[in-house]
């Protein structure tokens, strides 16, 4: 489970001594002592840091995991009879959206998120040259 601000704030607190090379600290001491980082001393820049990497960790994780999916052949299959059967309510969607003009623009990043996720799932949608309509003057 990812951790949160909330989390770090509320969760119980452990001592722990670290080593590190000092030119990093003095680097870091700088950051906090010029209010360079929304910390409030250098205790809170390295917590913060470490939860910023472990979320960076996380994310990489779930990378792998999309990643894997775009070479597993059974979810590839699966993924293909999914689009396949809501094809035709894609479609649908996209052209009720393109005759309210002003629907535009949450038309269009509607296609994006679409097309983003079929990428990383490493399909085709069929709509990768879909453009919303221009505005009429």
């Amino acid at each position: 489970m990812p951790v949160s601000a909330v989390q770090t704030k509320t969760a119980k607190k452990v001592r722990a001594t670290v080593r590190m090379p000092a030119n990093l600290y003095d680097e870091a001491r700088r950051f906090v002592d010029r209010d360079i980082v929304p910390a409030d001393n250098i205790n809170d820049f390295f917590v913060a840091a470490i939860c910023a990497y472990v979320k960076l960790l996380h994310r990489k994780q779930i990378d792998s995991e999309f990643a894997k999916m775009a070479v597993d052949t059974d979810y590839q299959k699966e993924a293909k009879l999914l689009d396949e059967e809501f094809a035709t309510s894609d479609w649908e969607a996209f052209e009720l959206a393109e005759r309210d003009p002003d629907d535009d623009l949450q038309a269009f990043q509607a296609w994006e998120s679409y097309q983003l996720a079929a990428r990383n799932l490493g399909v085709t949608t069929g709509l990768e040259n879909w453009q919303p309509p221009q505005k009429k003057a």
